[in-house]
């Protein structure tokens, strides 16, 4: 299991034009090498999942808008920086960041739910990426135990905090979070992203002590109104919040439904 794959072809024949039967061939790949690794069409080697659509998307770069917005604000950033990956999942972000920024760069990723913060570490272990640290938990309001919906079996990036969850995990709040934020980054500059399925603004309300900082740069926030809405909240909220810290929507396109907006600090 997790055996590396040296497979620099996988993710050339990916990117490569189309032709009849590509698809059946991909997925009748991701099957045979299922629980070893290959390399993603953003570079880390990753396990593969070949029952998880979120894996095979971070292989595959499938949500090419959705993952092409995160991974070009992180290459944006100048080496030795801070990256906050706030619902790391298996952590293709997070490697991304760890190898953009260099040894003197820093990471921090949550990922709450244990069987994928597994793969998570496993990951960057074979990455090499030394430079991050890796918390089994998520980011609320509070410090507490919650329950937790880890969705189904073949999709983990739609694991959420939900009352009627049938787990549960631990997230860190405020009087934790903004501290370990500031000591892992020292004075680095900061960028934090936010993907956690509707519960951004309660994520938002733990970094409310933080996100005064002039180090806090930037945000990559998932907006969904009908997530934000399933945990009492909206996207005006959310907007709010960040303009009262400073920092204020790049894109700002109301029409659209499920997107990464970029905050920065003007």
């Amino acid at each position: 299991m997790g055996e590396i794959v040296t497979a620099a072809w996988f993710p050339a024949y990916v990117k490569a034009r189309h032709h009849p039967g590509k698809g059946r061939l991909i997925r009748a790949l991701l099957r045979l090498f299922d629980g070893r690794r290959l390399p993603s069409v953003y570079g880390p080697q990753m396990t593969v999942r070949a029952r998880d659509a979120t894996n095979r998307f971070a292989l595959l770069g499938t949500l090419a808008e959705d993952y092409r917005d995160v991974h070009d604000q992180i290459m944006a950033m100048g080496a030795g920086e801070c990256f906050v990956d706030i619902g790391a999942n298996l952590g293709l972000f997070t490697m991304v960041a760890s190898r953009h920024l260099g040894p003197d760069g820093r990471v921090i990723a949550f990922e709450p739910n244990q069987k994928t913060f597994a793969d998570l570490a496993g990951n960057l272990a074979a990455n090499g990426c030394t430079n991050v640290v890796t918390l089994c938990a998520g980011v609320s309001s509070s410090t507490a135990r919650v329950a937790f919906d880890p969705g189904p079996a073949g999709h983990s990036g739609i694991a959420h905090i939900s009352e009627s969850g049938s787990s549960a995990i631990m997230v860190l709040g405020s009087e934790q979070v903004a501290d370990l934020i500031r000591n892992v980054a020292g004075g680095r500059r900061i960028t934090i992203k936010i993907d956690v399925e509707g519960h951004e603004n309660q994520v938002i309300e733990a970094l409310m002590p933080l996100l005064g900082d002039p180090q806090v740069v930037k945000m990559i926030v998932e907006v969904d109104p009908d997530n934000l809405a399933q945990h009492g909240t909206t996207r005006e909220t959310l907007f709010a919040r960040l303009a009262d810290k400073g920092l204020t929507p790049s894109i700002n396109d109301p029409s659209r439904r499920h997107y990464n907006e970029v905050f920065v600090r003007r």
